[in-house]
């Protein structure tokens, strides 16, 4: 039995990733030959090698296509959107002062010194122990 042609083989996996990639955002799946290669496992001459770089650029554009600013609005959509997300970062950071100073009223009913809270933790001894070792001779 002969050897499988290995440009079959990366040919089916680069078109399967491609595939996938363009319905996909360009951060998760990003399609250059160099990130192709990676994902795929295969080297990037290869992909020269193969032609599969005009392959690669037409998925591309068509990720970017797909990735068009959204229709609902162009930027004032965009605008609403980032507030919205804006004010859900405020809530989060409200919760996360809100812990906080619970934290430090705490500590402060157990007798705790809250301002204790804040100073870094000591490194842990980094001795190692000679039990067992032979002494050198000089």
């Amino acid at each position: 039995m002969g050897r499988q042609n290995k440009c079959e083989a990366v040919t089916a996996s680069v078109r399967a990733y491609l595939s996938l990639a363009e319905s996909r955002s360009s951060d998760e799946y990003p399609l250059d030959v160099g990130s192709v290669a990676i994902a795929v496992g295969c080297a990037r001459a290869s992909l020269y090698n193969y032609g599969l770089q005009a392959e690669i650029l037409a998925a591309a554009k068509r990720q970017r296509e797909n990735q068009q600013l959204p229709s609902n609005g162009g930027l004032k959509g965009q605008l609403r959107q980032l507030r919205a997300e804006m004010a859900i970062i405020q809530q989060r950071n409200l919760a996360l002062l809100e812990r906080l100073n619970l934290v430090e009223a705490n500590a402060a009913r157990l007798n705790i010194d809250p301002e204790q809270l804040y100073h870094p933790l000591p490194l842990p001894p980094r001795q190692v122990s000679q039990a067992g070792r032979k002494k050198r001779d000089r």
